[in-house]
């Protein structure tokens, strides 16, 4: 995710992180770009192997397209989910969700976290 986001974010673009524990307990982690952003037609195809947004010979970006193929399952085998927004020519998110029972018995309660900030 980070890695695409960085690909297809031309300067002086931004990308940024973060993580956050949802309210019901997940671990969502996000990759934010402004980068070229996606049709909402090639959303649909997110996750498929080999599959990339532009298929032409003439791309300007390296790759195969098993990334986001390869992340999609790792999380689908946790319980967990990949989910990706975009819009075409303003950027994407991405968001890894982890579910709580892969977060860890030692991740302190929502209102825990609120307190300390």
């Amino acid at each position: 995710m980070l890695a695409n986001a960085i690909k297809f974010t031309s300067a002086p673009g931004t990308v940024s992180i973060s993580a956050e524990i949802t309210p019901g307990g997940e671990l969502a982690l996000r990759v934010r770009d402004s980068g070229i952003g996606m049709a909402p037609e090639a959303l649909a195809s997110i996750g498929r192997p080999f599959w990339q947004a532009d298929g032409t010979l003439t791309r300007k970006h390296e790759g195969v397209g098993l990334g986001l193929a390869l992340t999609k399952r790792l999380m689908e085998l946790h319980g967990g989910s990949l989910e990706v927004q975009s819009e075409f020519g303003a950027g994407t998110v991405a968001t890894l969700l982890m579910p709580r029972h892969r977060v860890g018995s030692k991740t302190p309660p929502l209102d825990a976290i609120r307190g300390a900030a």
